[in-house]
């Protein structure tokens, strides 16, 4: 972490900072702010008891499904992770 850390003061880069503070979770979610959910970045969102909702949209549109389940019970969210299996499940049936 203290090298995190420098690499943090030295680039001011955002989302390296993020990274700090999910082990410190009464900061993480202040620290995402106005910041948005990308390809890049998604994942970090996926720390956010109040924001991994975007993180699941993005792993959704990445095709990713079976990840957005698993951010989706981690955060006990079980019936969006069941309406992405069952739409899944629709995707699969259809000719």
């Amino acid at each position: 972490f203290a090298r995190l850390r420098e690499t943090v003061a030295k680039t001011g880069d955002r989302e390296l900072q993020l990274c700090l503070r999910i082990v410190e979770p009464e900061l993480f979610d202040a620290e995402l702010g106005d910041l948005q959910p990308t390809e890049r970045n998604h994942l970090l969102f996926t720390h956010s008891p109040t924001r991994y909702a975007e993180a699941v949209a993005v792993l959704r549109r990445l095709g990713d499904d079976e990840e957005a389940v698993s951010v989706c019970r981690r955060h006990g969210d079980e019936r969006l992770a069941a309406r992405i299996l069952g739409e899944a499940d629709d995707e699969s049936s259809e000719p």
